[in-house]
């Protein structure tokens, strides 16, 4: 939709979107969250990825929607960025889950909820006018790299934990080192070597399985490499994206 705003696509996100708005609760302090019928409990990623969906579509629709409409999905996304910004843990991650009765967070961290919350709070800063959120975000993304990838990394040079955080955290970590903010130039670093660990280490090109989350960071790095004009790493990644991706779309229904 955002490339080619099809009035029929437009109509299905928001079917898509109205349904997550009947189906969420809001905090007795306005926050809100998914609540999923019969549920006891929720993921916290589910919220993130929520959040996600209507800061893109916001982002393509604000000239093209009633203003009273565009209001009233600002007001659920401003809810949605709340929860995910009370929901955090003592260490600067996120719980895993929160209860539906009252959307209390709770348990421990997991790297993919790390790094969906991570980059909806930072896609609201950069393109939904939440500056405030600043802080909260660089906190963030500092735990995230500290935990999901050094400790993670030295535990085990090919982590599970640094898998599910790696593609996730990549878009975030580019999203930062592009707001033009102070002091952000190794949050593009972090991307370009997490680019070289799923190539080099995890061996991307070698799994038999689907590997589209692999792809989902190296095109930010390899995006970040041709802006700095590093043609060792421009060439690594090329090759590795154009054999990958021709990989994954073989298996797509109708594909020769």
């Amino acid at each position: 939709y955002h490339d080619q705003p099809n009035p029929k696509v437009g109509a299905a996100v928001e079917k898509a979107m109205d349904f997550f708005a009947q189906h969420s609760k809001t905090t007795d302090d306005g926050r809100r969250y998914v609540a999923y019928p019969k549920g006891g409990t929720g993921q916290i990623g589910t919220v993130a990825l929520c959040a996600l969906a209507y800061i893109d579509y916001l982002r393509a629709a604000r000239s093209r929607i009633a203003a009273e409409k565009f209001e009233n999905y600002q007001q659920y996304l401003e809810g949605y960025l709340g929860f995910l910004v009370g929901a955090r843990t003592e260490t600067g991650l996120w719980h895993q889950s929160y209860t539906i009765s009252d959307g209390r967070s709770f348990g421990e961290s997991s790297p993919y909820f790390d790094g969906e919350s991570l980059l909806a709070l930072i896609k609201a800063a950069k393109y939904m006018g939440r500056d405030d959120l600043k802080s909260v975000i660089i906190s963030a993304a500092d735990a995230g790299y500290r935990h999901n990838i050094q400790e993670a990394l030295q535990e085990d040079p090919d982590s599970k934990t640094t898998k599910g955080y790696y593609q996730w955290s990549s878009m975030a970590f580019f999203e930062i080192a592009t707001t033009g903010w102070n002091d952000t130039e190794k949050y593009g670093d972090y991307v370009i070597d997490l680019a070289d660990w799923m190539i080099d280490v995890h061996a991307t090109l070698k799994r038999t399985r689907n590997t589209a989350y692999a792809y989902e960071g190296i095109i930010h790095a390899y995006q970040l490499v041709v802006q700095h004009n590093d043609t060792q790493h421009t060439k690594k990644f090329a090759r590795v994206i154009d054999t990958g991706l021709a990989k994954l779309t073989s298996w797509q229904v109708g594909s020769p």
